[in-house]
């Protein structure tokens, strides 16, 4: 999926990584080297955005890259719902 066509779930914290930091760097480094490992989980929006629930730093560094294509996976609104109550915590 192109990055471009998702977009942070209003639920979620904002999360805006420190570019600054070896971790990031590191980070971004991996994802260079082995790609997303893990797909990105996201919910249908209205108006056919498509919401990030998990994966919102994995979708910073893919568009930092730039990567032309994500692995991501859509979840039913239960499950979204289930995990955006696990991350408020």
């Amino acid at each position: 999926m192109f990055p471009s066509a998702l977009s942070p779930h209003p639920a979620r914290p904002s999360v805006n990584p420190d570019r600054s930091t070896s971790d990031w760097q590191d980070f971004i480094d991996d994802i260079e080297d082995n790609g997303i490992t893990e797909p990105i989980l996201f919910v249908d929006g209205q108006e056919g955005r498509r919401l990030i629930v998990d994966g919102v730093r994995r979708w910073n560094a893919a568009k930092e890259i730039p990567l032309t294509d994500v692995p991501a996976n859509r979840l039913f609104q239960e499950e979204a719902a289930m995990i955006l109550a696990e991350k408020a915590h």
